[in-house]
């Protein structure tokens, strides 16, 4: 057992900190792990001690600093910022920001080309100037003749491509889906809270699709199915199958372990479909259980290194023209403008898969939406509702329903206004004036006709045209009926 350490009120400050900003398992003040059916106070919170294993291993390494204070930990100091960091190596002179810096200064500057022969063709001969980043290749004497041999074969490479004539005469099956316009071939990333439902809608979703039964009214494709629960045990996973089902088919496979990315998972999937050539559906629940959690970034970064991680599944998938469905988590920090950029991660995670899906869903709420957005599929909004253990649809919406509802009503209101007139030219407040318009104030009317002018008035024949004079904005509105020929000599 490891040793439990004392914490200083400064280290325990900042822990509680590291705590509520990146902990998987803290929900306002809550531990989830901990919750039996009641809430449970985060002990690591309100103790002086170093108490929580998963704060040990999974949060506190987050904060390098704090963890080599805590540990006794030998810390170096920047050369030029004076701040205090871990090193990477006993060389290591620059704290990370300033080592970002100096590498993008770094860059900017330019030398003199070095005057090697052979290189000339590799760089710009009439600039004479290259990169600082460049190093020139030293040769030894045992290595020389094998790098000559591999810079022959890298000058002799040649792209692949295929003339547009060509491509389009080549035909072409098109994009499998396992369910119809929402799930498509290829790997799909779906993202939601913990706790929120995710692994019972993994699990209805492969029992329908094993059995051929429609997902929400929607046809799906009647397959094999392979279901890594890596995060429940088989007596769980029965428990809740005789929930779901009376008729379980034997073509829906389960399974709680697995190797992982780089470390056997690839195999595993590969002899799986071998096995069984049937299966178009593998679903892995979660993607953070068949990932290295302690492995390094390395050269390649956090984005670097989610990006490989979905790019090893995708091979897979688009090799065996399979669906692949990761299971994943948002972080805590929300974003208003886009849902997507809530999954936890880099967006090398979103940026690689072919789908992405956001499940969000009020604690206090049956109610949930799940919003869809890829390649091969149109943005979809679902409004789901979790009853008796299931995900029931409640109301699908398609991007042009969506765009629909965005359209503000007065737009169809100024529509409707210009229906027995040939022109009209004012102000916004003389506009709400003369449609006695209740619902709307002058300060948006131009913001809407700019926005939403192309969705309503242009398609009933109303053109529209503003233009500032003095201290007021003119609106001008033009009532086409056919011919309009000499409209555009009109100014306002």
């Amino acid at each position: 057992m490891p040793e439990i350490l004392r914490l200083t009120p400064s280290q325990r400050t900042r822990c509680n900190r590291l705590i509520k900003r990146l902990c998987a398992n803290y929900d306002d003040g809550n531990c989830l792990l901990l919750d039996d059916g009641e809430a449970c106070v985060c002990p690591q919170t309100i103790s002086y001690s170093l108490l929580c294993r998963y704060f040990r291993n999974a949060v506190l390494p987050a904060d390098k600093e704090l963890y080599a204070d805590i540990f006794k930990q030998h810390t170096y100091h920047c050369a030029e910022c004076g701040a205090a960091f871990v090193p990477n190596s006993n060389r290591q002179k620059y704290c990370p920001s300033c080592r970002k810096k100096r590498a993008q200064e770094s860059v900017k500057r330019t030398i003199k080309s070095p005057k090697m022969p052979g290189l000339q063709g590799l760089f710009n001969a009439g600039s004479g100037y290259i990169k600082e980043s460049y190093q020139p290749p030293r040769f030894r004497r045992s290595n020389c003749l094998k790098n000559k041999k591999e810079r022959n074969v890298l000058m002799k490479r040649k792209l692949v491509t295929v003339d547009a004539e060509t491509l389009l005469a080549t035909p072409m099956s098109k994009t499998m889906f396992i369910v119809d316009g929402l799930i498509p071939q290829g790997v799909n990333v779906l993202s939601g809270a913990a706790k929120i439902g995710k692994s019972w809608l993994m699990l209805w979703l492969g029992l329908q699709v094993s059995q051929g039964l429609p997902v929400w009214g929607i046809p799906t494709m009647h397959c094999d199915v392979l279901y890594l629960c890596l995060e429940d045990t088989q007596r769980r996973i029965k428990d809740r199958l005789f929930d779901l089902t009376n008729d379980p088919p034997k073509s829906f496979h389960l399974s709680v372990t697995c190797g992982l990315i780089g470390n056997g998972l690839e195999e595993e999937i590969i002899n799986f479909l071998e096995d069984f050539p049937k299966t178009k559906l593998v679903i892995i629940d979660t993607l953070q259980k068949v990932r290295d959690s302690k492995g390094s970034t390395g050269k390649t970064g956090m984005y670097g290194n989610d990006y490989d991680d979905i790019s090893a599944i995708k091979k897979i998938a688009d090799e065996r023209d399979i669906s692949i469905i990761l299971v994943h988590h948002l972080r805590k920090l929300k974003d208003g403008d886009d849902p997507f950029n809530e999954v936890s991660g880099s967006t090398g995670i979103t940026g690689a898969a072919d789908t992405n899906y956001v499940l969000k869903r009020k604690r206090s709420s049956r109610d949930a939406t799940l919003l869809a957005c890829g390649r091969d599929v149109e943005y979809q909004e679902l409004t789901l509702r979790f009853q008796d253990l299931k995900w029931g649809l409640v109301e699908h919406k398609n991007t042009e329903e969506i765009r629909k509802e965005e359209i503000p009503q007065f737009l169809f209101r100024v529509a409707e206004f210009m229906k027995d007139r040939n022109e009209w030219v004012g102000t916004a407040t003389e506009l709400i004036a003369d449609m006695e318009e209740t619902e709307t104030t002058p300060n948006v009317v131009t913001k809407y006709l700019g926005q939403f002018y192309y969705e309503v008035l242009e398609p009933a024949g109303i053109e529209y045209r503003t233009k500032r004079t003095g201290q007021n904005r003119l609106i001008k509105f033009i009532r086409r009926d056919g011919d309009d020929a000499n409209d555009g000599n009109i100014t306002v």
